[in-house]
C-alpha cells in the first residue's frame, strides 16, 4: 500500500508516494532530499519517515527521491492545486538495538530486505550494530584459530585459503 504526501513546487502541487511494501527505510531519500521536505525521525523505538509539502522544491526526475531510492518505492506525480501544509508521516518501522553496545543501527525492514537479497544471513547480522559485528567476528576467528596452549594464531589470508584448498594452484589473493 502507498501513503501519499504533496509537495508544492513552481505554482503546482506534487503527490510524493511511498509503497510501504518496498521501501525498506534505509533513508536514502531523506538523507539526500536538497530541500529537506523528506526526513526521517527517531521517536522512541519507531524511525519515521515523513513529508513537507511547503519544503519540497520539486526536483529534476533524475536527482529527485524517486531516482535516489534503491527499493524504487517513491514515486512522485502532479496533484494539481491542493497540498496539505503539515508535515505527513509516510512510513515508520521498528528500529533494532545492538545487543551489545545497545546503539541503534537500523530497523526491521531495513534487515529484512537485506537478509532478502543474501543467500547467507547469519543471526549475528540481527544482534549488533556492523562496528560491533565486526569485533564479534574478529575475536570468534581468533578464538578458533588459538593452538591448544590458548596463544593466537595469526596468518595470512592467502595461508588460510591455501589451507581450505580455496585457491587455485599458483594464483595469489588480492
Amino acid at each position: 500500500m502507498s501513503k501519499p504526501g504533496s509537495a508544492d513546487a513552481a505554482g503546482g502541487h506534487w503527490i510524493v508516494e511511498v509503497d510501504e511494501e518496498r521501501c525498506s527505510l534505509c533513508e536514502c531519500c531523506a538523507r539526500d532530499c536538497p530541500s529537506g521536505a523528506l526526513q526521517s525521525h527517531k521517536d522512541g523505538d519507531r524511525l519515521k519517515l515523513t513529508f513537507q509539502s511547503s519544503q519540497c522544491t520539486a526536483c529534476p526526475p533524475e536527482q529527485g527521491c524517486e531516482s535516489l531510492c534503491p527499493e524504487q518505492a517513491i514515486t512522485r506525480r502532479d496533484a494539481g492545486s491542493a497540498a496539505p501544509e503539515e508535515r505527513i508521516e509516510l512510513v515508520d518501522g521498528q528500529l533494532i538495538e545492538c545487543s551489545y553496545c545497545h546503539a541503534t543501527f537500523g530497523t526491521v525492514r531495513k534487515l529484512e530486505r537485506v537478509a532478502s537479497k543474501r543467500r547467507n544471513q547469519s543471526p549475528i547480522q540481527r544482534e549488533y550494530c556492523p562496528l560491533c559485528r565486526r569485533k564479534h567476528l574478529v575475536v570468534k576467528f581468533i578464538d578458533e584459530e588459538r593452538k591448544p596452549d590458548g596463544e593466537a594464531v595469526y596468518r595470512s589470508t592467502y595461508e588460510i585459503l591455501r589451507q581450505a584448498n580455496r585457491l587455485i594452484p599458483g594464483e595469489k589473493p588480492r
